[in-house]
């Protein structure tokens, strides 16, 4: 299909890329779908993407990772994450939370503030329109939920490391 739409695959799987398999990987386990409108085919994902604040320290960032080669690849963003195929953004919010930060139900307020509809290019899959749903969360830790600057997690997917850090300006 990604050929009979004239999407060039031949860059994918060096570098950054991720390869054909994963994708159709992708596809089979539900994380995105192949989509197809007047404009063509395109790869589309839900996206659960968390504002974490803490009064005294800011918003909380992935900062960047490492990845298993060793390559540090620069984030700067919101943690966030893909929705499962039969996952509600609100399951997809509590087990993002615990995956890459180890909070637990039950140890933060949160409420969505709004979807909104995104297209950009794809650094996994060059020459692939992508186009993100994103649930936007607002997150308050409460007791004693402690993340440190730095805080570290390796990615049991990919076995990437990823960097957490608070930043001040809100």
């Amino acid at each position: 299909m990604l050929k009979l739409f004239g999407v060039d695959i031949s860059g994918w799987g060096s570098g950054a890329t991720r390869n054909i398999e994963d994708y159709f990987n992708e596809l089979r386990v539900g994380e995105s779908l192949l989509c197809v409108d007047a404009s063509g085919v395109y790869r589309k994902l839900r996206i659960v993407k968390m504002i974490i604040e803490d009064p005294k320290k800011g918003i909380l960032f992935e900062d960047y990772q490492v990845l298993p080669d060793g390559r540090r690849k620069d984030r700067k963003q919101a943690p966030a994450g893909k929705i499962g195929a039969n996952e509600k953004p609100e399951e997809a919010l509590k087990r993002e939370l615990f995956e890459e930060l180890g909070i637990t139900d039950g140890n933060f307020d949160y409420f969505f503030d709004g979807v909104s509809v995104e297209e950009r290019a794809s650094k996994s899959y060059p020459n692939l329109r992508c186009v993100y749903e994103v649930h936007l969360a607002r997150i308050k830790l409460l007791g004693n939920v402690v993340i440190s600057d730095g805080h570290e997690i390796i990615d049991k997917e990919d076995g990437k490391k990823l960097i957490f850090c608070w930043h001040g300006d809100k």
